[in-house]
């Protein structure tokens, strides 16, 4: 199977693509509201690329895990990247449109595993609408030279991205929580925005 196309509103439950090595394209519907569940296409070694505007908004836990030829990613309409949704996603450099998240899972982004690595985007941008960053979520992106932060952590006299982890009490409305080490490993990082 080296390509699918998916229909609108489907569903797709635990592991439902995973580790087939030959998947190269998703085609995604127009009328969007696709579902993937954990693991979707955890090991596709093949996909490069995919538009996740016309899914229900949530990525569910390592639903693209060491898809390690995965380059593109269109967040468009996504508010959730669960945990470990691209960790070890080696060839990731392109996250693009991020602007509706809300929630970034524990080690979304980060090395996981002794044989996989870290995406590999130089920039990325977190918009004011995340709330929650978790655990870990960048740890070892090596590339990473340069974040923008929402300005309640941009903020912090002690971030936790670089220590412990903070609830900005604050903000009552918001409830910002990050959490611990979200960029422990990453030695390229010169500019927090």
């Amino acid at each position: 199977l080296t390509e699918v196309t998916i229909g609108k509103n489907a569903k797709f439950g635990l592991s439902a693509f995973r580790n087939n090595v030959l998947l190269e394209t998703v085609n995604m519907p127009e009328a969007g509201g696709v579902e993937f569940g954990a693991m979707s296409f955890a090991g596709d070694v093949s996909l490069k690329t995919i538009d996740l505007s016309k899914t229900n908004g949530v990525i569910a836990r390592e639903t693209f895990f060491s898809c390690k030829r995965l380059m593109t990613v269109n967040f468009a309409g996504v508010t959730v990247i669960g945990d470990y949704a691209f960790s070890d996603c080696a060839n990731l450099l392109y996250v693009n449109n991020t602007d509706d998240l809300t929630y970034i899972g524990e080690g979304a982004f980060s090395r996981n595993s002794q044989t996989g690595g870290a995406p590999r985007f130089t920039t990325i941008n977190i918009p004011e609408s995340v709330t929650h960053i978790g655990v870990g979520a960048f740890i070892g992106c090596t590339g990473l030279e340069e974040i923008t932060l929402p300005a309640a952590l941009a903020d912090e006299t002690n971030p936790s991205a670089f220590g412990k982890a903070v609830v900005d009490e604050d903000s009552e409305n918001r409830g910002f929580r990050y959490g611990d080490n979200l960029f422990l490993g990453c030695t390229s990082l010169t500019t927090v925005n």
